[in-house]
């Protein structure tokens, strides 16, 4: 399989954010405003005690009714390992890429991220280096030849760890 770039992608992995709990939040937010859009625009009848005036409750339907919500689902966690890199995008935020060659160690690992990196998404912790995880638990620890630490979150991290191990050893037989 390759990329849209023509590299050869190895393994491919892509997670969205799925939290019900976060999902209900934003969708209930989203409800709201959808609900005093109909209320207020459609019926004409004042939304709230201290009605926002028409066009303040446009912006705030567009905003927290539409854009709120397809910025969310729009939020993916992509992991491909390449012939000679790992890359990790979680967009619409940031992307890095890895070269096999600087990886010293690597472990399947179960953390905390709440606790080990303040939480999911793109973290940086002074202790534990920068992690990128979505959901669950599950990751593979990365240490690189500069000692930096970097936690790829994966719901199939053991998958992950096999496909990384493989492109390392494609990658030492071509140098060889």
């Amino acid at each position: 399989m390759r990329n849209n770039r023509g590299k050869r992608v190895v393994y491919q992995e892509v997670q969205r954010f799925s939290s019900i709990i976060t999902w209900i939040s934003i969708l209930a937010v989203a409800g709201i405003m959808w609900y005093g859009f109909v209320q207020q625009i459609v019926r004409g009848i004042p939304f709230g005690d201290k009605p926002a005036s028409d066009t303040g409750l446009i912006i705030l339907v567009l905003i927290f009714g539409i854009a709120f919500p397809l910025f969310f689902f729009s939020i993916r966690l992509r992991t491909e390992v390449r012939e000679t890199e790992i890359f990790v995008s979680l967009s619409p935020f940031s992307s890095r890429s890895i070269p096999l060659n600087k990886i010293e160690q690597m472990d399947v690992c179960t953390t905390r991220p709440l606790l080990k990196h303040g939480g999911y998404g793109l973290r940086w912790s002074p202790r534990n280096g920068w992690a990128y995880t979505m959901r669950g638990k599950k990751g593979v620890q990365l240490t690189l030849s500069d000692g930096k630490k970097l936690l790829i979150g994966s719901q199939h991290p053991q998958t992950l760890a096999e496909s990384i191990k493989k492109a390392i050893d494609r990658a030492d037989n071509r140098n060889v």
